[in-house]
C-alpha cells in the first residue's frame, strides 16, 4: 500500500507550504536583484573594499536580530562531515588556478 493512503491529510497543508516557499523565493530573488543594483549604482563612488564592508555590515544587521532571538546556538550544525565533503569535491575557484 505505502504511503498514498498518508497524502490525503497533508493535501491542502503541502500546498500552503509550498506557495510559501515560492513567495519567500521570489522575495529573495527581488531582494538580490536590488542589491545588485544598488552596488552598480555606488560601484563608481566606492572602493571596492568599502562596497563589501558596507554589503557584510547591512547582512550582518539583518541577521543579528534573528541570531539574539534565537540564541548561537541555532548555528551550530549537525552535518559538518556531510559540509566538509561536499566542499572538497567542488572545483577550484578559477582565480587560484595558476594562469599559463
Amino acid at each position: 500500500m505505502g504511503y498514498r493512503h498518508q497524502l490525503g491529510r497533508f493535501a491542502g497543508w503541502g500546498k500552503t507550504r509550498i506557495w510559501r516557499g515560492v513567495a519567500l523565493k521570489l522575495l529573495a530573488t527581488a531582494c538580490f536583484a536590488c542589491l545588485g543594483a544598488i552596488i552598480r549604482l555606488n560601484t563608481p563612488a566606492l572602493h571596492p573594499f568599502q562596497i563589501v564592508f558596507l554589503r557584510n555590515l547591512f547582512g550582518f544587521l539583518t541577521l543579528s536580530p534573528l541570531v539574539l532571538r534565537a540564541g548561537i546556538q541555532s548555528l551550530r550544525t549537525t552535518k559538518m562531515d556531510f559540509y566538509r565533503k561536499t566542499g572538497s569535491k567542488a572545483p577550484p575557484c578559477r582565480d587560484s588556478v595558476a594562469e599559463q
